[in-house]
């Protein structure tokens, strides 16, 4: 039997929710809540007290060095909580384990995980985790390791010379951690076997939005994000309400009463899951211009729409395209012509700024190849990613600035980066440009 661990004081409302639709999705697997007095109090999962097992954690405590800009005390907990996990594990001689936040909504089977000897964390911490027991333990071990030597204290204080927000917690942690063992580690937040685990709501860079969190879907009793582009179906098997969005736990969960074929998503103002709209044809606004500046700068916005008009029927009469993927790939093509000639980028080096999913965005919708990647994590440093050798941004003051274009593929620290851009002598849009403005465009859509 498979156990799924949480580590939890107190018997907050979303904390049951999250219990209860844990247990409904593993009927066969046991739920381990390491808690207080206060959360003894649900039959369907096995409690045992925090006290109990705060060996390690409390030998932890006497050599950790706070330099969190969350509380001392919740971010000493933060950490611990590893420690008293692998001790109840030693204690119980249990081999394998996964553990989520109590503010994850859990659609996933565990007993279909495969672990392979590793520890699988989620995007930027392990808010969501699937690990062994031996895993754990040098996880912990590097913990430990971290605040007992001075060279890793000086790469702490190395660290947070340039991160802005945070400072040095448990997601820093596992970073480091997955950085310096990355033949041990994978991250489960990228698309594997047709599924994903989510690192949060607002994390939403590959997948459709709606008021700033990620689009929802459900149909057969299960939940789905889609594609931006691909509008491929993609199944989520946790979803993290981080934050004030624990709000949403409520009804959120109540997708597991619809069990339908019929594909509805979560509406985040309403707290409802309604039906999803007809599936028409909608066309980026942007992608429409750039077509109609091509042939004439001095439309109207009546010219405009009948331009609009005319394209879409020319589209559907000429090339019997009706859906959103024929459209887009048609467009696509034409945008980019208009785009490597408006920015005159076709002979330059393409440098790609960030490490995530935002090379797969731009590989998908560009056909020009980058030839580098910028890192800002000092860890990713002479290291590989997808084929692409990674560099530090002193890379580009080698670079003639004329001779390069920087696509930042970051989307949440675009104005970070920029900065620094700015600061190296790089102009916005004549020597870089951000993946947000060349993929998403004008946020709003016109119907064809």
């Amino acid at each position: 039997m498979k156990h799924i661990f949480y580590v939890h004081t107190g018997n907050a409302e979303y904390l049951q929710t999250s219990l209860r639709c844990a247990k409904i999705k593993n009927p066969n697997c046991n739920i381990v809540l390491l808690g207080d007095k206060s959360n003894d109090v649900y039959d369907f999962v096995e409690h045992a007290y925090i006290d109990e097992y705060s060996k390690y954690a409390n030998e932890f405590k006497k050599i950790y060095i706070h330099l969190s800009s969350n509380p001392y005390e919740y971010e000493l907990l933060c950490i611990q909580r590893w420690f008293n996990i692998l001790e109840y594990m030693e204690k119980k001689s249990i081999f394998e384990g996964y553990y989520q936040d109590s503010d994850v909504i859990l659609d996933y089977d565990i007993n279909k995980f495969k672990n392979e000897g590793k520890i699988y964390y989620c995007g930027t911490s392990a808010n969501e985790c699937f690990f062994t027991y031996e895993m754990l333990k040098r996880v912990c071990d590097f913990i430990v390791e971290c605040y007992s030597y001075k060279d890793k204290n000086e790469q702490f204080f190395n660290i947070l010379s340039y991160i802005k927000h945070g400072g040095i917690c448990d997601m820093t942690l596992f970073m480091m951690f997955a950085n310096e063992h990355r033949n041990i580690t994978e991250d489960i937040s990228v698309e594997r076997d047709g599924s994903v685990f989510d690192i949060c709501i607002h994390n939403y860079e590959n997948y459709e939005r709606i008021e700033n969190k990620k689009k929802i879907y459900t149909m057969n009793g299960k939940l789905y994000v889609r594609g931006i582009f691909s509008k491929k179906f993609i199944k989520i098997n946790a979803v993290h309400f981080q934050g004030k969005d624990k709000k949403y736990m409520n009804d959120f969960v109540k997708y597991m009463d619809l069990n339908s074929s019929d594909i509805k998503y979560f509406n985040y103002t309403t707290q409802k899951w309604q039906d999803e709209e007809e599936n028409h044809v909608y066309i980026s606004e942007r992608v429409l211009l750039n077509i109609i500046r091509s042939y004439r700068d001095d439309y109207d916005d009546d010219e405009r729409q009948k331009t609009i008009d005319v394209i879409g029927k020319y589209l559907n009469k000429e090339f019997g395209y009706n859906h959103q993927e024929e459209v887009s790939s048609f467009l696509r093509n034409i945008y980019w012509n208009n785009f490597s000639q408006e920015l005159q980028i076709n002979n330059k080096k393409i440098v790609g700024w960030g490490t995530g999913s935002g090379i797969n965005l731009y590989r998908e919708f560009f056909e020009l190849n980058i030839d580098y990647l910028i890192s800002s994590n000092k860890f990713d440093e002479g290291t590989e990613k997808d084929g692409l050798r990674v560099f530090s941004p002193n890379k580009l003051l080698e670079e003639n600035i004329e001779d390069i274009y920087v696509v930042v593929l970051s989307i949440d620290y675009y104005d970070e980066i920029k900065d620094v851009l700015v600061e190296y002598g790089f102009r916005e849009k004549a020597n870089f440009i951000g993946l947000k403005e060349i993929i998403y465009g004008i946020d709003n859509q016109i119907e064809v």
